[in-house]
C-alpha cells in the first residue's frame, strides 16, 4: 500500500473523536425531562460542543453517527429509546437537524483548522489567533446561529406534525425551553477551550 493512501497514526487519533462525540450526544439522551411533546436534554448541548471542538465535517460526521446508532435500535435517543419509529415522533424534527446544526457551528466558530491556523502563524509570525473575549464572542455567535437552525427545523416538523398553529408550536416547541438553552448557549463556548486542549494534548482534537 502506498503510504500515502495509508492513515497516520494521528490521523487514526483523530478519527477517535467521532464516536467519542457521538456517545456524548447519547449520554445526553439520558438527562431527559418530559414537557409536553418535546422533552428537555442535554443531546444538544453536546451537539453544540461538537461543532466547537472538531470543526463542521467531523461534527456533522459525529452526528450522523449518533443518528445511526439510534435508527440500529441502541437506546440513544430522548427517554432510551431507538428504532427508526422515533423519526415519526413529534420531535424528530430536531435529532435530524443535529448535524446540520454540528456543521453549522463548527464552520462559523472555525474550529477544527487548527494545523492550518498554527501553519499560518508560522509563516506570519505576528500573526496571532483570537483569544479570550473575542474567541468566545466568536463561538458564542456560532452557537447562537446553530440553536437557531435546530430549532427551525425542530419546530417546522413538530407544526406539521400536531397540526398546530404558530403561537401553538412556540409553545410547545420553544417557549418551555428558552431557559435550559440560554444556559446551554452560555456555556458551551465557555467549555469549548478547555475541551479542545485536552484533546489536542492527546492527538485527539482537531485543534483551532
Amino acid at each position: 500500500m502506498d503510504q500515502k493512501d495509508s492513515l497516520a497514526p494521528a490521523d487514526i487519533k483523530k478519527l477517535i473523536a467521532l464516536p467519542l462525540f457521538a456517545a456524548m450526544i447519547a449520554v445526553g439522551s439520558y438527562t431527559s425531562i418530559p414537557v409536553g411533546p418535546v422533552p428537555v436534554v442535554m443531546q444538544n448541548f453536546f451537539v453544540l460542543l461538537a461543532g466547537l471542538v472538531l470543526g463542521p465535517s467531523a461534527a456533522g460526521a459525529s452526528a450522523c453517527l449518533f443518528l445511526l446508532m439510534g435508527v440500529a435500535g441502541l437506546p440513544v435517543f430522548a427517554g432510551a429509546t431507538g428504532g427508526i419509529a422515533r423519526f415519526a415522533a413529534p420531535s424528530a424534527g430536531f435529532l435530524v437537524s443535529y448535524p446540520f446544526g454540528a456543521w453549522l457551528c463548527g464552520f462559523l466558530s472555525g474550529s477544527g483548522q487548527g494545523a492550518q491556523a498554527e501553519k499560518g502563524a508560522e509563516e506570519i509570525p505576528n500573526k496571532k489567533k483570537p483569544r479570550g473575549l473575542i474567541l468566545y464572542g466568536k463561538d458564542l455567535c456560532a452557537v447562537l446561529a446553530a440553536q437557531t437552525l435546530i430549532f427551525a427545523i425542530g419546530l417546522f416538523w413538530l407544526k406539521l406534525r400536531l397540526g398546530l398553529d404558530w403561537p401553538g408550536t412556540l409553545g410547545a416547541g420553544l417557549l418551555p425551553f428558552l431557559p435550559g438553552d440560554i444556559m446551554k448557549t452560555l456555556a458551551a463556548p465557555a467549555l469549548a477551550p478547555i475541551l479542545r486542549g485536552i484533546l489536542q494534548k492527546e492527538g485527539i482534537g482537531t485543534g483551532r
